[in-house]
């Protein structure tokens, strides 16, 4: 066992401290968890008084445990003259090293940054193959991680990366990762939600990132093409607009009063009449003609207008 390698230079201390022998009683913890790399006097013994912070024993590895037996602990006791004695040659101490988990998270941002430096240009976003990879630290150690090793495929957007913890000093644990590169576009969206007739003005807009790969096949994609138009219905802020969500400004309004305009090379006529359905700039619209009870269908050329043809 390791921790015996302690008991030579734990003797020389315990025998420099016994004069300094405290006078409380002295009783072993059984189970114990330690955070660095070292076991304490005062993780095994309690009651040791200033002699808690002497070296015993190397700690186990992040995770992982190991059982010191009654011999072992009689040893210790003895080289800091601690006058305790195991009450039953079956007794053990269970020490286990406390861990931390740097996951997925640190591991993605770690390889977006190895990205970078190989010089892959664009937005992007990355797909890890298993989202719910990490790696065990002990939970002394700064939860950080480095790329040491990195295959990217440009034509298919894949990646095969190995990654260290903690990022400097020495490695404890690593792990082999792989996923895609996912691109990203920028996009227009609601600044705050636009409600259903409100004519979009640049202001009401602002780009964002999205992933390609989960854009509508019809959503607008640039803000010149939204500006102007009118929401066809409720637009949630920072949603993806699609083209069906929109429509050019209502020109004519269903059932008002509208201008029927009749023109051919010969003659130009007006009439009044009845709009039966909405209508924006270019679109056909049935009207009713109020004098003669006539329906028919123009288009709108208008604010309240429409242009029919003979």
């Amino acid at each position: 066992m390791r921790a015996r390698t302690f008991v030579v230079v734990a003797l020389a201390w315990g025998l420099a401290a016994a004069s300094a022998a405290a006078a409380e009683r002295v009783m072993v913890n059984r189970d114990v968890e330690v955070e660095g790399d070292t076991i304490r006097l005062g993780d095994i013994f309690a009651g040791v008084g200033d002699r808690a912070s002497a070296p015993v024993s190397q700690a186990p590895a992040a995770g992982k445990r190991i059982r010191l037996n009654a011999r072992w602990l009689r040893q210790v006791s003895r080289s800091y003259n601690l006058g305790w004695t195991p009450p039953s040659p079956n007794l053990q101490v269970t020490v286990t090293r406390a861990t931390q988990t740097v996951g997925a998270t640190h591991i993605r941002d770690a390889v977006a940054a190895a990205l970078d430096r190989k010089g892959i240009e664009g937005a992007y976003d990355l797909d890890l193959n298993n989202d719910g990879v990490g790696i065990e630290l002990g939970a002394g150690s700064p939860a950080t991680v480095a790329v040491s090793k990195l295959s990217y495929r440009r034509e298919r957007g894949r990646f095969t990366a190995t990654v260290r913890a903690p990022a400097t000093g020495e490695t404890q644990a690593s792990a082999t990762v792989s996923g895609t590169v996912v691109r990203q576009r920028t996009v227009p969206v609601p600044a705050e939600r636009i409600s259903r007739g409100d004519r979009i003005r640049a202001r009401d807009l602002r780009m964002v990132e999205r992933r390609r790969d989960r854009l509508p096949r019809n959503a607008v994609v640039s803000k010149d093409r939204l500006t102007g138009l009118e929401a066809g219905r409720s637009l949630s802020r920072d949603r993806v607009v699609r083209r069906n969500d929109v429509r050019k400004p209502v020109l004519v309004n269903k059932n008002s009063a509208v201008t029927i305009k009749l023109k051919t090379d010969s003659m130009r006529l007006t009439a009044t009449g009845r709009a039966l359905e909405d209508g924006a700039r270019g679109e056909m619209v049935r009207v009713v003609n109020t004098t003669s009870k006539t329906t028919v269908t123009g288009r709108v050329t208008g604010a309240e207008t429409v242009s029919v043809r003979p």
